[in-house]
Parts: structure tokens; sequence; C-alpha cells
């Protein structure tokens, strides 16, 4: 578990684990031990490739995962009640109205046959119990405080009559709905251009600010993770690899896939030595491995990595920096040094 000091813990993911079915009746765990932190008010970036488990996650924080997932093992805390232990109704209860949840392509989440404002209205009307006439006032208010101009207009706009910035200002209303206590928002600025992805997270910073929420922001972009977030979880096959604090992660990463992550992002402003590599086309990921899983990609690869889970161990001079790798294993480093030594004596 991330050390986080500070604040006081709002979620807590725990070993989470969650498998999908596979071929010949196998299950494939794409989310191996999981855990990390979101204290009140804070921000953590969840980053990684695509295929990483950071989707999986958000969504079984939501309970909304496909039919076919399991969870394996594992607790998700709100403020000491464990999520999944909890019954359709009560997953309801608290799903939208303590988290709320962002997702990409808002055009594609939003019912094409329903107004944009009677959309959010009916949420309101959901978590609030209020009248249909009171429900459409908030809405339209709503529309208002996330930027959404003419708003009483654009209550009555389909889905297709949006831009993509547009329908994404209503999918954040809708989830402001109910002043979440947790707001989930995943890859929330896809397929929009630059000028709108800037003004969408000036947006959900401003409103982080002003109703006091906690924010677990779903990323590929670490320069946007440098300016919104306060901690990292960085993912790759299923696994949190290396987590911390952002400046800890992004200016001394120790796990070599964070380290190639950011590594491909030019700074002027940073200098950090990565050990060049030939191109590799994307591999498959061997979920099934008892040992590491970026192995087959690591040029720090060696006996234990294959067969042996790396632990998560505190790295770096940073309190509550941790990484899952072998190279910070003392006793696996002393053991890979006097295996070198006894092939250079033979």
């Amino acid at each position: 578990m991330t050390e986080r000091r500070g604040r006081e813990a709002l979620l807590r993911v725990e070993d989470l684990s969650v498998s999908f079915p596979a071929l010949r009746g196998e299950r494939t765990s794409v989310l191996d031990r999981v855990s990390f932190e979101i204290g009140r008010q804070e921000t953590v970036a969840l980053v990684g490739e695509s295929g990483s488990g950071k989707t999986v996650t958000a969504l079984t924080i939501m309970g909304l995962n496909h039919a076919s997932a399991t969870v394996d093992g594992g607790r998700i805390v709100l403020e000491d009640r464990d999520l999944l232990t909890r019954d359709g109704k009560n997953v309801r209860d608290y799903r939208g109205t303590q988290i709320a949840m962002i997702f990409q392509a808002p055009k594609a989440s939003l019912n094409p046959l329903v107004k944009a404002g009677a959309q959010i209205a009916r949420v309101v009307r959901l978590h609030q119990g209020v009248s249909q006439k009171r429900a459409q006032e908030i809405a339209v208010g709503l529309m208002r405080s996330v930027g959404i101009n003419d708003a009483e207009r654009r209550y009555h706009a389909y889905p297709h009559q949006l831009s993509g910035g547009m329908a994404q200002r209503v999918m954040i209303a809708m989830a402001l709905s109910s002043q979440p206590q947790l707001l989930i928002a995943d890859e929330p600025t896809t397929g929009l251009d630059v000028t709108i992805q800037e003004q969408i997270f000036e947006l959900l910073v401003q409103l982080k600010e002003h109703l006091t929420m906690s924010m677990l922001l779903i990323t590929h972009d670490l320069a946007l993770v440098a300016e919104t977030s306060d901690r990292v979880a960085v993912m790759h096959g299923g696994h949190v690899v290396e987590a911390g604090p952002v400046e800890a992660i992004l200016n001394e990463p120790k796990h070599p896939y964070t380290q190639r992550l950011v590594g491909s992002v030019l700074r002027a402003d940073r200098r950090i030595e990565v050990t060049a590599q030939e191109p590799v086309a994307r591999e498959h990921i061997d979920y099934r491995t008892a040992g590491c899983r970026y192995a087959p990609k690591c040029e720090h690869r060696f006996g234990p990595c294959d067969t042996v889970r790396p632990l998560v161990l505190q790295v770096g001079h940073t309190p509550g920096h941790t990484a899952m790798c072998h190279l910070y294993d003392e006793a696996q480093v002393e053991e890979k040094r006097t295996d070198e030594q006894r092939v250079r004596s033979c």
C-alpha cells in the first residue's frame, strides 16, 4: 500500500484482483493485487499504456464491470465501508451520489434519442427526489456551472447537435449533479482538440476545488499529471508497478517501465538517463506468469524476474514512493551478484 501523509483516506483499494474468462474455460487475471489510496480533496492519477488495467480498476470501483468479470480478492473501502460486500441496491445508492464517473467518448455515453438537458434532469430526480420542474431548473444551473453558454436553449439540444467539448461538459454536469465525494475521470478529453482539452481540465480542477471533491484521473498525458495531480500510480499488466508523490514519479522514476514512460516525454527542464533500446512491437503480456509481467521487455531482467512476483518496496528519498521491482530487493540483488561471481570464477 502506498504511504500517504497529510490527508485522511477517502478511498482505499486493497489487493484488488479481477479476472475475465479466457479460452478453454480458463480465466485471465487482468488485475493482480492492485492497491492505492485517494485522500480527501486529493487528485490521484492512474497512468499506463492501453490495456494496463486502468479502466477495469475504475469500473470495478463503480460496480460497473462486465458480468463476466469476477473479483477474485481484495477490498474497495470507501469511508470504512467495503463496496464489494454491497448488494445491487446498495451499489446504486453510492454510485452517482458518493462516487461519480466521467467516461471516455461522451457522445457514445449519452442517449442519442433524449435531449441532453433531460438526461441531466433524470439523474437529478433519481438522486435528489425532486419534481420534474425543479430537476430541470437544477439541470440548467449545472449546465451553466460547467461553462455551457445559453444553457436554457442547450437543455433542449440532442447529443448529435453538440460539439465534442459541449457533450463532455454535459457528462461532467451529470456526474456532479449529486456533488459526489469522489469523481473518476477516465480519459475525459479523448477525441477532443488540444484547446478544448485544456478547457475541460481547467474546469475539472476548478470544480474539484469548489466542491471539495477528490479525483481519480485516468490518463496517458504525463504533462497533465504534472499540472493537476498530487500522487501517481503507474500500471502495467494489471500491476501497480510504481506509486508515489507526483514530483518523485516524474523526476526520479525507479521502475524500468516508469523510466521509459517518463523518458518518452520531451521536457527542456529535465534530463533523465534512460538506456537506449531498439523499438519493439507491442508484446503479448503473459498474465499467467508467476513473475514480473514487464520482464519480457525489461533490459534489467535477471533470474527471479520470470518466476518470482516482485515485492512492493520503498524506493528513492521521498516517503510514500514505492516500486514493484526486484532491482530494489536487496536479497534478490545480492543473490544475483553471488551467481555472477560464481560464473566468473568457473
